[in-house]
């Protein structure tokens, strides 16, 4: 047990159990007015979780429902909390702000507030809890109009966005049991207005949800990988290829014809030839399952280097880049787990971004699917929806169907300020 003022952490090497966060009312009663209490979403192989509010307990009453988002980064190398550089763009007076207009009245609540614990933050998570503390948090967090803080300052559309999923076609919505849209972009800090680069969109699932989510002041900018990367495949024809040479302009004509009224701006370029006038101007970069090629072909074209270099640079200042990637174990093979069978290791990817110049701001387990235990022999493609292993043997598929979509890793980034 590790006890710091007003927070406890209960923890088995370095797995959270839970949390417990108490706020006396500016310190001068004797007991707290209320409570939160949290379970946290963990898995052994990730190095940070996502503690989610069950209840809240004041003294009229238990408020049922999720309240707020909390996240907690345990650095067992260094034995501490996640440090003030980190987390000082989750934790700050705008975010509380946000929620002071439930500290006078009843109101809806499906707010999600990302912080980080460090010893610095505590009088400004104390002050999260007070205007907190009156809410009526809706018993169907769904439902509730959700005006959660992106990074960048924009207010998270929740309810917004699931109109928009509840609009995606049958089958694409028979993925969100797997893929998680909704959590994932709001985890991202994804809000209408925005810039954001959609890496290898291909047939737009994601771009299909981003543009009318985004609206009409937002962007989604498309992002193929350079053209040079192709060939190295080795299945790719030469009219597919050559069609590589126009994919900017067929690209944003096919996804403009995708949508008629209240939708984003389409744009689009290829890495490797970033135009000028995309410099700073996003606020978001979504890494999708798009990091595996890059990282599989980086010795022979420094692919993956490339990408997050333009990254930074199409990046606006505390812009964000949300990965969500195929994910290895730990202790396999480095050279099984090189993005040749679709998966990477969490350390490799974390490595490579700071290395890139960004900031590892947090990690989410919304993706990952214990079922999914891959070893040197496995693809990520046996799985569904591929099922390149067994599209002829039934038997087979179905086991494949039983494990799922494979295991990922949910991470956030941020460009320095």
């Amino acid at each position: 047990m590790r006890e710091v003022p007003e927070i406890s952490v209960s923890r088995s090497d370095v797995v959270v159990d839970s949390i417990s966060f108490r706020a006396p009312i500016l310190g001068l009663f004797g007991k707290p007015r209320w409570r939160i209490c949290w379970r946290s979403a963990h898995n052994p192989q990730l190095r940070h979780w996502e503690v989610i509010s069950r209840s809240c307990e004041s003294g009229s009453g238990e408020l049922a429902g999720r309240a707020f988002f909390f996240s907690v980064r345990w650095r067992p190398d260094r034995r501490r909390y996640l440090g003030r550089r980190q987390a000082r763009d989750v934790v700050t007076p705008h975010s509380v702000m946000q929620l002071a207009d439930c500290a006078s009245r009843p109101c809806d609540l499906s707010r999600e507030l990302s912080m980080a614990v460090y010893r610095s933050s505590f009088a400004a998570l104390t002050a999260a809890a007070l205007f907190l503390s009156g809410c009526q948090v809706a018993d169907d967090p769904t439902a509730a109009s959700s005006a959660a803080v992106s990074s960048m300052g924009s207010a998270v559309d929740g309810a917004g966005l699931v109109q928009i999923l509840e609009r995606q076609a049958p089958d694409t919505q028979e993925r969100f049991g797997a893929r998680h849209p909704r959590e994932t972009l709001e985890f991202f800090g994804i809000a209408p207005g925005m810039t954001v680069v959609e890496a290898l969109p291909g047939g737009g699932w994601y771009t299909k949800i981003l543009a009318p989510y985004l609206g009409e002041e937002g962007t989604v900018v498309g992002a193929d990988y350079d053209p040079e990367l192709y060939p190295l495949f080795g299945f790719m024809s030469a009219e597919q290829l050559a069609a590589k040479d126009s994919w900017v302009a067929d690209w944003t004509t096919e996804a403009r014809a995708w949508f008629d009224g209240d939708a984003a701006t389409i744009d689009a370029f290829q890495f490797g030839s970033l135009p000028a006038r995309l410099d700073g101007q996003a606020d978001a970069v979504l890494f999708i399952r798009a990091l595996h090629n890059l990282a599989r072909f980086e010795s022979r074209g420094g692919f993956l280097t490339e990408a997050l270099a333009e990254s930074y640079r199409v990046l606006k200042p505390g812009g964000i880049v949300g990965v969500v990637q195929h994910m290895a174990p730990e202790d396999a093979p480095d050279d099984w787990a090189d993005g040749s069978a679709g998966y990477l290791k969490k350390s490799h990817v974390v490595a490579k971004l700071e290395a890139a110049g960004f900031e590892f701001v947090a990690e989410s387990p919304v993706n990952v699917n214990p079922k999914d235990q891959p070893t040197p022999e496995d693809i990520v493609w046996r799985l569904p929806p591929t099922l390149a292993l067994s599209r002829d043997n039934p038997e087979q598929a179905a086991k494949f169907r039983e494990i799922g979509e494979s295991t990922r890793m949910t991470l956030r980034f941020r460009k320095p300020e």
